[in-house]
């Protein structure tokens, strides 16, 4: 049962949906509409961030293993390759979709990279040193998996590396999403001065 306060948000997103899953039958896409509703983990993440509400609540501290399966779910990638896959057109076709839910290494990487980024700040010290290794290794498996041939094309994969690029610009040397008038200088440089040539 959906509370009161959620109706409208999820009839929202059902309408949404809806509309989609329309657009992909009319661009010969079949079938795409129930892969980007299964990425769209909604129901699956609000769970998750009950998780960490739970073992906030409880002061229980999660074993590693209990917090990657959660921490992995909750950053949202899944989803957000997918829906960016949707506005690919007919390069994002049903085999693009379901290869994406098969759990390819480059997604398993994209979901490391976003979460483990943003959270890395709040890590004990000796935590650190091992999430950079691990972040590391995400990064070699990125780079890998976008190195190899494959059998999704190379546009989608780029929809599932340009937003850990942007997550590592974000958070390399401080919080930017915090205080993003630390991303002033990147700003300036992108829209305002001129490169040489």
């Amino acid at each position: 049962m959906i509370p009161e306060s959620m109706k409208y948000v999820y009839r929202i997103m059902v309408d949404f949906y809806e509309k989609l899953e329309e657009e992909f039958e009319n661009e010969g896409r079949s079938g795409c509409g129930f892969h980007l509703k299964k990425a769209n983990q909604l129901k699956t993440m609000a769970n998750g961030y009950m998780q960490e509400a739970k073992w906030l609540k409880e002061k229980y501290t999660a074993t590693f293993d209990e917090y990657m399966e959660n921490a992995l779910v909750t950053s949202g990638y899944y989803s957000v390759s997918a829906m960016t896959f949707s506005r690919m057109g007919s390069v994002a076709n049903l085999d693009a979709f379901e290869w994406l839910s098969s759990n390819p290494k480059i997604r398993v990487a994209s979901e490391k990279i976003g979460r483990f980024t943003d959270d890395i700040s709040t890590y004990e010290e000796q935590a650190v040193e091992g999430i950079n290794i691990m972040l590391s290794d995400a990064w070699k498996d990125m780079n890998q998996e976008l190195m190899r041939p494959h059998s999704c094309p190379f546009p989608l994969l780029m929809r599932i590396f340009n937003p850990c690029r942007v997550v590592d610009v974000f958070y390399r040397y401080q919080d930017c999403y915090t205080h993003p008038e630390f991303l002033k200088e990147h700003i300036v440089s992108l829209f305002i001065e001129d490169i040489p040539i």
